[in-house]
């Protein structure tokens, strides 16, 4: 009994004298780092060990650090993290000489929880904790507010798996159970997890997971545990320059291990640009390196990636309205044909996580994938983007939550559902909302050329007409088929659209057709009801990349009442002026007799927005014939007042043998240039009857 009884005090005596070592060994480690806190605290001598701890500026904002750059960066510390044997000011620095080298940031410098409030005026929040010393909802929720604010976070968390300093052991539950948090920060204690039972995606949004702490249990494998995050990909050792962690404190628990870095979480409003990871506790230059946080920095901050085709092939329907089937619809995407398309395989134009799989009548088979912020082709970057594609020979392999990479098949060009032809008809929606991975709304619709560009057919032109607010136009074809915002009576080639093509807020008007037909187009601008008479617009119709402005900066007001004229061709786009002419001034209806000898009047009239004494008469051509020159004087024509609006009329006459005439009725066009050389165009009906009437 004495033996066992020495034994029992010499064990005693052990476990004592090495947690006074231990302590010392602290003590000592904190001693050293006390000066430099009381340096930079002035009048932090008569504080505690524990004050100092807990927070060495309870003031809030400790100092402004300016690199010389735009870029507002906050570096925000919260105690002290004494298990990993550093303090906030070292973190501070290690921080700010990492922003340095790379240049171009403006930093301030936050030791303890910050607002919501405060976080909102940066452009980059930088989070370090040593240890928590608050409530952690008061932690996570400023971070979480700034985080779905569209804004890039980085969080480093070396030390919440369990506070024993703080007193809290069990705070982890608290992370864990707080309302709409999405994942705890990356390194999380064996204990706590077995205990909670949650995955370690609870928490903080976490968009980069890298754990590298395989902390107490050899049972606790984060990799594994790693497998429950919505992974988006993966971030290679080598791209983030990671090494290994040497040096390790006496009295660390950890092992040294590489870091390693999981893509996850892309359902918030930064996805791609939330860094989270985390390190062992033996010093942050070994753990992360420089280049590891350079390349998390310029991670965080980085652009959008920009979309390539989803398919090879050619454009067949554009984006807006069009008239299919006798009735007008809304094509809400393009489609994307070609010869032998059918089989032909999708790629994902950007990475993403599917969100949507399925079938329906009218879309076929279809997979929808929601890809966060993506840079459209002129540079802007358009808002939580998603992407859908219609009419695919099969249903898609892939599930909701799965991940894809940019180039990834996600399926193969088909015709079901509601398909007259094997193509892919893709859509792009803006401003998606997704809580937890689950669309809550899919967002607007928007023109997808605006991100990935197409070409018609080989060998098919298209013609585009665009108008600048605040009007809308009416254009008549060749044949007096119109196409208007309310009607299109152009089967599927052709569409109305109305989108801001300049940036400036407003919506803008721009008619298109895939395969236009030779001859002359009627363009009539409409001013919107909200237009003022001051307001002003431009005109523009663009065919192969050639491009004729019709009008630019024209005020309402001075909207041409014939509106404007383009005669397309397989070679160019002539511009011309459209007038009013009347055969036979004053007849009703307008008929002749094939066999007549004579001549016949034609008046060109003037209207409020053209005068037809400008018109060289000497030029002018009606059904192949000539103006006929009068008398010795040589004129081709008379101005007088034809239809009795007081305004002078330029009548000019057409021998009858001369026109190209057949029985019926007769559309005759007249051409001709004013004495400036713009062309004018014009065209009435003349009945023509046998010789014998």
């Amino acid at each position: 009994t004495k033996t066992k009884s020495t034994k029992k005090e010499k064990g005693k005596l052990k476990k004592i004298l090495t947690l006074a070592i231990i302590s010392l060994l602290l003590i000592s480690t904190f001693s050293i780092l006390t000066p430099q806190v009381k340096a930079e605290t002035s009048g932090a001598e008569e504080r505690s060990f524990q004050e100092e701890v807990i927070n060495p500026y309870p003031n809030g904002l400790a100092n402004l650090l300016t690199t010389g750059g735009t870029t507002k960066v906050v570096i925000i510390t919260e105690g002290w993290g004494p298990i990993t044997g550093y303090t906030p000011w070292q973190d501070k620095d290690f921080w700010l000489d990492v922003l340095t080298e790379i240049g171009g940031f403006d930093v301030d410098w936050y030791n303890g929880v910050p607002s919501t409030e405060m976080l909102m005026i940066y452009d980059l929040v930088i989070y370090t904790a040593g240890g928590y010393w608050y409530p952690l909802d008061q932690v996570i929720n400023p971070l979480r507010e700034y985080h779905f604010a569209g804004k890039p976070l980085i969080v480093v968390a070396p030390d919440i798996n369990y506070n024993w300093w703080a007193g809290v052991p069990e705070f982890s539950r608290d992370v864990l159970h707080i309302e709409g948090a999405l994942g705890i920060m990356p390194h999380v204690s064996y204990y706590v997890y077995a205990d909670t039972g949650h995955p370690i995606t609870q928490g903080l949004p976490t968009d980069i997971y890298i754990p590298a702490v395989n902390s107490w249990p050899d049972a606790f494998d984060p990799m594994a545990d790693a497998e429950g995050v919505l992974t988006q990909g993966y971030i290679s050792e080598t791209e983030f320059g990671v090494g290994t962690c040497s040096g390790l404190p006496s009295y660390s628990p950890y092992k040294p291990v590489g870091l390693y870095g999981v893509v996850a979480y892309p359902g918030s409003a930064t996805e791609g640009r939330v860094v989270t990871f985390g390190f062992v506790p033996c010093g942050i230059d070994y753990i992360i390196g420089r280049p590891l946080a350079m390349n998390v920095v310029n991670y965080a901050l980085r652009a959008p990636q920009k979309m390539v085709r989803p398919v090879e092939g050619y454009l067949t329907s554009k984006f807006g309205w069009r008239h299919r089937n006798c009735q007008q619809e809304w094509h809400n995407g393009i489609d994307i044909s070609d010869i032998e398309i059918l089989g032909r395989a999708i790629q994902a134009p950007v990475g993403g996580i599917v969100v949507g799989v399925g079938y329906d009548d009218k879309a076929g088979n279809w997979i929808r994938i929601y890809h966060g912020d993506v840079m459209r082709k002129d540079g802007t970057v358009g808002p939580k983007v998603t992407t859908g594609y219609c009419h695919l020979l099969e249903l898609p392999s892939l599930k909701p939550n799965d991940v894809v990479r940019q180039g990834d098949v996600i399926g193969k060009v088909g015709s079901t559902g509601d398909s007259t032809a094997p193509h892919l008809h893709f859509v792009i929606r803006e401003g998606t909302q997704l809580v937890e991975g689950k669309v809550i709304a899919l967002g607007k619709e928007v023109n997808p050329l605006n991100y990935v560009h197409y070409q018609p057919l080989p060998g098919v032109k298209q013609l585009d007409v665009k108008v600048k607010s605040p009007v809308d136009i009416i254009l008549t074809d060749p044949d007096g088929y119109l196409i208007s915002k309310d009607l299109i009576e152009i089967e599927l080639t052709a569409t109305y659209l109305e989108e801001d093509l300049d940036g400036d807020g407003d919506l803008d008007d721009q008619i298109s057709i895939i395969g236009p037909k030779t001859g002359d187009y009627l363009i009539t601008i409409v001013p919107e009801p909200i237009a003022l008479p001051t307001d002003t617009y431009t005109l523009e119709v663009l065919a192969d990349g050639i491009s004729l402005v019709l009008a630019e900066n024209t005020q309402i007001a001075n909207i041409p009442s014939q509106g404007y004229g383009v005669e397309f061709t397989e070679m160019k786009m002539t511009p011309f002026v459209p007038i009013i002419i009347d055969i036979k001034p004053g007849s009703d209806p307008n008929s002749i007799n094939l066999g007549a000898e004579g001549v016949v009047p034609v008046a060109i009239l003037t209207t409020a927005s053209f005068d037809a004494s400008i018109v060289n008469a000497a030029t002018i051509q009606l059904a192949g014939a000539t103006a006929r020159l009068k008398g010795k004087s040589g004129n081709a024509g008379a101005l007088e007042d034809v239809d009795g609006d007081s305004d002078l009329d330029l009548v000019v006459h057409f021998k009858t043998h001369e026109l190209a005439l057949a029985e019926g009725v007769n559309k005759l066009k007249l051409i001709g240039y004013t004495y400036g050389g713009a062309l004018i165009k014009g065209s009435d009906l003349l009945r023509v009857v046998p010789p014998e009437s």
